[in-house]
């Protein structure tokens, strides 16, 4: 059951994450600075633009009802006059140099009492059809009419000599407010442009000041990660900087941590090669010793029962039966020295070594072992040391297929070139699934198969499927010292 939690955790921490969030969080800082770069300056115009608009057209509209108010004030006693006296061609030249030297005045009208026109200046651009309807309404505050184009139009009208003369209508326009308001928001919108362009290129440069030494870091780790300790380089003194010399200070930890493990490891190599080296060599002293000592021994005895007189049938029958359980004490030591350390691997090579050690094997074993042995043309016999290692594995490889992969068969193949040596050993046992690959690759026997391969800077690999058999592959460098 913790397998299957472990699992899952791991499934749904691998999950792709989605959403709206998160893939606003995956933008690059670049593209997320300038955004907010742009977004706050964007709020921040249109807030401003906002209430400058907003007091501005309030200052400019209370203006022009002070301008209207005042005006028609003034324009009721300068017309009182001539209205009183008549002259209708003076009241005509005041209309006239008043509506030209005011430029918000949309129409100025002179009513009789009963409401008649008595004299009119308007803005020539203005039909008359887009005069409102006089009305003598006498309110203090000026009456407002949107026509259908949006334009506002105030009116103003006061009583002349207190309506005896006539009433006076003042009508203006917000026409000129509008444009003002226009022109300034123009300017104000382009300034803003510039604004915005000036920000988002001192938020590029924020930005490269920031992601330059980011990027910079990711390069110094991914380095760390293909095992070249570089260190990182530190621009400025802020949080950046401090987490490039974190990261410094980690590199030269993890470098004094591999050195050591490297030391080790060499040590190690060192101790695991020197132990080979004696245990061989207390294999060839002890074959040597069975060979030479007790092999000759035997050898003699033999001779010597051989050299008993048989004239009785009992005797006969116990010299035969002695010499049979001689011969088998022979050929047990012969085997023995030869397991031990066969001579046959100094004097003729790997190659009658390892053929002699499979003739022997298929004699007594019920798993059938087939050898192929092939040599490259340009490549020579390998050294002394490889030549002991590859033995030494192949009978580590067999002692596996006997004990645990119940095979009918299994290949032996060692191929010889110029620059390595390759040992495969495959089977059609009973295999095992990928995930008792690393339990089975930290098993006694291929730790031993990968020290001894490792100790000339060879590598191991073991392939399996249940129900196909397994594959050992061991290739060995020639050329180099072992690394010890």
């Amino acid at each position: 059951m913790g397998d299957t939690l472990k699992t899952a955790v791991e499934n749904r921490s691998s999950r792709p994450k989605t959403g709206l969030l998160h893939t606003l969080l995956s933008v690059p800082i670049s593209m997320k600075i300038m955004g907010i770069g742009a977004v706050v300056a964007a709020i921040f115009g249109t807030a401003t633009l906002y209430q400058v608009q907003r007091s501005l057209t309030r200052s400019y509209y209370l203006r022009l009802e002070e301008t209207l108010n005042s005006s028609s004030m003034m324009m009721s006693g300068l017309v009182s006059r001539p209205i009183a006296v008549g002259d209708i061609i003076q009241l005509r030249k005041t209309l006239r140099f008043f509506r030209a030297s005011v430029p918000d005045v949309f129409c100025v009208d002179i009513f009789d009492p009963k409401g008649d026109v008595v004299s009119r200046s308007i803005n020539p651009k203005i039909g008359l059809d887009r005069l409102p309807p006089f009305t003598s309404s006498l309110d203090e505050r000026p009456q407002a009419l949107f026509l259908p184009s949006g334009e506002l139009l105030l009116i103003k009208i006061t009583p002349i000599l207190q309506g005896a003369g006539g009433y006076l209508r003042i009508i203006v326009s917000d026409r000129r407010i509008r444009s003002e308001l226009r022109r300034l928001t123009l300017n104000f919108l382009f300034t803003l442009l510039l604004c915005l362009v000036a920000g988002e290129g001192l938020a590029l440069l924020l930005t490269h000041q920031i992601v330059h030494p980011i990027d910079r870091l990711k390069t110094a780790a991914e380095s760390l990660r293909e095992g070249k300790v570089e260190k990182a380089e530190v621009f400025a003194a802020d949080e950046i900087g401090t987490l490039a010399e974190t990261f410094n200070a980690m590199t030269e930890t993890l470098e004094k941590r591999r050195d050591e493990i490297l030391r080790k490891e060499r040590d190690r190599v060192r101790l695991i090669d020197a132990l080979v080296s004696a245990q061989e060599e207390e294999r060839r002293r002890i074959a040597s010793e069975l060979h030479d000592e007790v092999g000759a021994a035997l050898s003699a005895l033999l001779l010597m029962i051989e050299s008993l007189p048989s004239e009785s049938p009992e005797i006969r029958e116990r010299r035969t039966e002695f010499r049979k359980h001689l011969e088998r004490s022979i050929e047990n030591v012969r085997r023995l020295s030869f397991s031990l350390r066969p001579a046959v691997l100094d004097d003729f090579g790997l190659e009658s070594a390892l053929k002699r050690y499979i003739t022997l094997l298929n004699q007594h074993s019920k798993t059938k072992f087939n050898f192929r042995f092939i040599q490259s043309a340009s490549s020579k016999r390998p050294p002394e040391a490889v030549e002991t290692t590859l033995y030494r594995i192949t009978q580590e490889a067999v002692n596996n297929v006997l004990r645990h992969a119940e095979a009918s068969s299994a290949e032996i193949m060692i191929l010889i070139r110029k620059d390595e040596c390759v040992l495969v050993v495959e089977d059609d046992g009973k295999g095992f699934s990928a995930r008792k690959t690393n339990e089975v690759s930290s098993g006694i026997g291929l730790i031993g198969i990968r020290e001894r391969a490792e100790i000339l800077g060879g590598t191991v690999s073991v392939d399996s499927e249940v129900g196909r058999g397994t594959t050992l592959q061991v290739k060995i460098p020639l050329g180099r010292e072992p690394e010890i």
